[in-house]
């Protein structure tokens, strides 16, 4: 194929614009693949809380499951399977500790993605205790979307 001298310049250009949306649309691709719904649980006893954070995930592609009562929590994390828990530290009468010690007791919290949400400070020392037990990270209130997003979509299991 012989182009005029003039025509290379823009067949150049043409070649680079194609280059870059093959690889966009690679990158797209492969980002769906990687990060696909996640199947979230949220407990907190704060229906704002809940509400925003379920509609927020929602958007963002991923199944959201709420309880606002941290023993139908416990109940919906024993009977159904969920990739990551959003679980309040602080809940009226059975609190998010509550629901630890349950799974502790039951053998089932090292099987469990379970991300803290907490009003009040945890400490390197509290923190490390709580990841011995199989908590995978604490987030304090309030909650950064953003961060919260990459703490769910980076506890995924690929």
């Amino acid at each position: 194929l012989f182009l005029p001298p003039s025509s290379y310049q823009s067949t150049l250009k043409n070649y680079k614009v194609i280059c870059v949306l093959e690889a966009e649309i690679r990158n797209i691709y492969l980002n769906s693949i990687f990060i696909s719904c996640v199947k979230v649980l949220l407990i907190d006893d704060s229906k704002n809380t809940t509400e925003m954070v379920s509609k927020y995930l929602t958007l963002k592609g991923h199944e959201c499951t709420v309880s606002n009562d941290g023993e139908k929590g416990l109940s919906l994390i024993l009977e159904k399977k969920f990739d990551v828990i959003l679980l309040d530290l602080a809940m009226p009468e059975f609190s998010g500790g509550d629901v630890i010690s349950a799974l502790e007791k039951n053998g089932k919290i090292k099987d469990k993605k379970i991300i803290l949400f907490t009003s009040s400070g945890v400490t390197s020392t509290q923190l490390q205790a709580l990841q011995k037990k199989g908590i995978h990270s604490v987030i304090n209130k309030p909650v950064k979307m953003d961060e919260l997003l990459s703490k769910i979509e980076s506890s995924q299991v690929l």
